[in-house]
This record gives structure tokens, C-alpha cells and sequence, in this order.
């Protein structure tokens, strides 16, 4: 690896440090085996005549594993697959034989990329068609529901 991607590879701290007024947690999922990344955000207290304490709030953390102080973020190495076990126990997609674009094979096949690739890919996935609707394939949207 080039001293350039070598010193890229890596998160600047100053990008994962901690939020001010705030924790990063984890809330189990709908699988023992999903952890759903949150933010326990803790609010001052409520002032003047009508003064009470007000409880954190809690949201959604966009940013994953970026922002977890005890996980070491390489970006060279990309990120660990977390909801591999559900996606194969779904049996709603199947891995790609190869990649399905002209625009990614030519992008394969070009040596002068070869210094700026990450060290692992993962095969890409496609949706399975269904027996019942052999035109319809899933996407990520069928899954907010």
C-alpha cells in the first residue's frame, strides 16, 4: 500500500471523538444478533417556575460504527458485514456470479485503479425472483415495513 492510501486509511479522531452531551448505545433489534446503534442524548434541566428534569432523548445514530470509541476504524478494510446472518437466513437474495456492470468490470480490469482498492470485496448480492412474481425483484425499501 502507498504511503498516501496507507495514511488515508485511517479516521481522523477529531471525526469519531465523542458527541458533547451525548453516549453512544446499542438496542437490541428484532435478532439477538442485531445491535442497532442509537444516541442517549442527556438534556439540561427545564429552568424557572415550571423548572423539572428533563430525560435524555434518545435517537437513531447514523453513523454506525464510526463514531463507537471501542471499535478501530480502518477505511481501507471497510466495514464488518452485521446483518450477514439475516440476510442469508432471509433466502430473498443471492450473491452476484461476477460483477453485473460494464462500468465496474472496466473499473475491475484497470490496473492503474489497482493502488486505491480495498484490500477485501465482498461479492455483491442480487434479489432472488420470486415463483409468484418472477418480474418483481426486492429492494431495501420492501424491508422498512
Amino acid at each position: 500500500m502507498n504511503e498516501t492510501l496507507k495514511k488515508m486509511s485511517n479516521v481522523d479522531e477529531s471525526f469519531v471523538k465523542p458527541l458533547p452531551n451525548s453516549e453512544k448505545i446499542y438496542v437490541a433489534g428484532s435478532r439477538k444478533d442485531i445491535q442497532v446503534p442509537m444516541r442517549r442524548i442527556t438534556l439540561t434541566d427545564t429552568i424557572g417556575e415550571l423548572a423539572e428534569k428533563n430525560d435524555p432523548v434518545y435517537v437513531y445514530d447514523t453513523s454506525g460504527v464510526y463514531t463507537d470509541p471501542s471499535v478501530k476504524i480502518d477505511l481501507r478494510q471497510g466495514l464488518s458485514n452485521v446483518r450477514s446472518n439475516w440476510i442469508e437466513e432471509r433466502d430473498d437474495t443471492e450473491l452476484l456470479e461476477g460483477l453485473s456492470s460494464d462500468f465496474a468490470n472496466k473499473q475491475r480490469d484497470d490496473q492503474a485503479l489497482e493502488a486505491l482498492r480495498f484490500e477485501h470485496l465482498q461479492v455483491p448480492r442480487c434479489a432472488k425472483r420470486s415463483e409468484c412474481h418472477p418480474n418483481a425483484l426486492c429492494s431495501s425499501r420492501h424491508y422498512y415495513t
